[in-house]
């Protein structure tokens, strides 16, 4: 979207690729999915943790770039996820 690179743009995408794997791994190994599906939950909350500590301080003066953009992306797809996964959780603990 812009001229400028940067490595720090691949950061959500070394999130999605943790996600990915441990996404991939739960699925093939079904004695570790409890364990690694907690594992892509960490890595949620660490991702937004990491995206709306930077965003929120910066509330009020967010020019919307793309940037900007990409962090606020991160941040909702890392609570969506964060949100769906406990609801999981859940009702599959009170299906037990």
């Amino acid at each position: 979207m812009t001229e400028r690179a940067s490595l720090t743009a691949l950061i959500p995408a070394v999130f999605g690729a943790a996600l990915l794997l441990l996404g991939v791994f739960a699925r093939m190994k079904e004695n570790l999915r409890k364990r690694l599906m907690h594992a892509a939950v960490v890595v949620a909350l660490l991702g937004f943790i990491a995206t709306a500590g930077r965003l929120i301080p910066r509330l009020g003066e967010l020019t919307f770039s793309s940037a900007e953009i990409a962090q606020i992306s991160m941040a909702v797809v890392c609570l969506l996820f964060i949100v769906l996964a406990v609801k999981s959780f859940i009702g599959s603990r009170r299906k037990a």
